[in-house]
């Protein structure tokens, strides 16, 4: 349906319950870009009023700018942590399965027949 819209048909007879899908399927898609338009232009004219609303001479303006540039710093710091952290967890992963890969062939954990989940990997731990 969406390639009879796009106009890439490759034959020529065409079932009509796809051609009426397909031109609902047009006139939809239509009326969304209309109605996504609408809604970008009316958000649009409401801030700039509400904008228009807000200024004053006795708008402090630098006090709330300085006050969204604050919020948005610690939310950039919580991202930035979460993404250290996550890369931490990522290179244990990696260091451990480094060390476990010494120890096991790559060919004997992915093709070997003998399963022993109570195998030591350290000295300390008891199979």
């Amino acid at each position: 349906m969406k390639n009879l819209v796009n106009g890439n048909i490759v034959s020529n007879q065409v079932d009509q319950t796809i051609v009426n899908a397909a031109y609902k399927y047009s006139t939809l898609k239509q009326f969304s870009h209309r109605a996504l338009a609408l809604v970008v232009l009316s958000i649009g004219i409401a801030s700039i009023l509400f904008v228009r609303h807000k200024i004053s001479p006795a708008l402090r303006a630098r006090n709330h700018v300085e006050q969204v540039i604050k919020v948005a710093l610690v939310l950039y710091s919580t991202i930035a942590i979460a993404v250290f952290i996550t890369i931490g967890i990522v290179m244990s992963v990696f260091y451990e399965s480094i060390r476990f890969f010494r120890i096991i062939p790559v060919t004997d954990f992915l093709f070997g027949l003998k399963w022993s989940p109570q195998m030591p990997i350290r000295e300390d731990q008891v199979g």
